[in-house]
């Protein structure tokens, strides 16, 4: 029987343009991850199985990677990614092809939620960037660490977008000081997509991330920005940062109220 998808996410463009975000190595920049030390080696691993000097992986890790031009499909770690035709474009879908628990990828066992949260995550913004910004550069502003509470999202001021549905207007200020407005991209149990029209007509992606510790959430939000000034971009940055270096609970501290 074949394996359900854990991740399926519709793009409105040509599978042949899709898969071609997926192989060539600028184009996965436009969408992948954010701005970040060491992000095209870790796109050379991922997408290619080049491992770069100096890395250390998993020992009996597998980083072989299995490509087949004519289906659209790469397998990369445990995921089997495929692109195919649809009724509104292009349908990514990642499936578990490995069981976690054998040997070489048990150690992914307690990170393949938020594994499989991520790639729902970047073939999002693979989504909007073919959508609004084909071939564009894109910059990112970047924050992530344990928040106090159960609900990071509300901590972040997005308690509202997570009773909207795509396609509904919002308006938001977040705790950081931004104030946002424009559509919700898209919503899942963990994870908000919100069209941000200051940034260049850019995104804003922010989740709760799976498997955390009790009394505080690990958080994530990413920033894409299109055509933004070098001086508001550098403001956003420094924003981010200081709100998330404020908030962040190390993992020694405990979270307000716990004695």
């Amino acid at each position: 029987m074949t394996p359900e998808p854990v991740v399926s996410v519709t793009v409105p463009a040509a599978p042949e343009g899709v898969w071609r975000a997926l192989r060539d190595p600028e184009e996965i920049g436009r969408w992948f991850g954010w701005e970040q030390p060491g992000l095209e080696d870790e796109i050379a691993l991922i997408f290619h199985g080049r491992l770069a000097d100096g890395i250390e992986l998993p020992e009996g890790m597998d980083t072989s990677i299995e490509v087949d031009e004519e289906r659209r499909t790469l397998r990369t770690g445990p995921h089997e990614i495929r692109v195919s035709g649809g009724p509104d474009g292009a349908v990514v879908r990642v499936t578990r092809v490995v069981d976690v628990g054998d040997t070489g990828w048990d150690a992914f066992h307690a990170e393949i939620d938020a594994i499989e949260e991520g790639w729902l995550t970047f073939f999002q913004q693979l989504a909007f960037a073919l959508a609004r910004h084909p071939g564009e550069p894109r910059r990112t502003a970047f924050g992530m660490g344990a928040l106090p509470g159960t609900d990071p999202l509300a901590l972040l001021g997005l308690a509202g977008a997570r009773e909207l549905e795509p396609g509904d207007a919002y308006t938001a200020t977040l705790a950081t000081g931004d104030e946002l407005a424009g559509t919700v991209w898209f919503r899942s149990p963990h994870q908000v997509g919100l069209t941000v029209d200051g940034w260049g007509d850019g995104l804003l992606v922010a989740a709760a991330v799976p498997g955390s510790d009790t009394g505080a959430t690990t958080a994530m939000a990413i920033a894409s920005t299109y055509a933004l000034p070098s001086d508001r971009l550098a403001d956003l940055e420094h924003r981010w940062s200081t709100w998330w270096a404020e908030h962040t609970i190390a993992p020694s501290d405990p979270p307000e109220g716990s004695g």
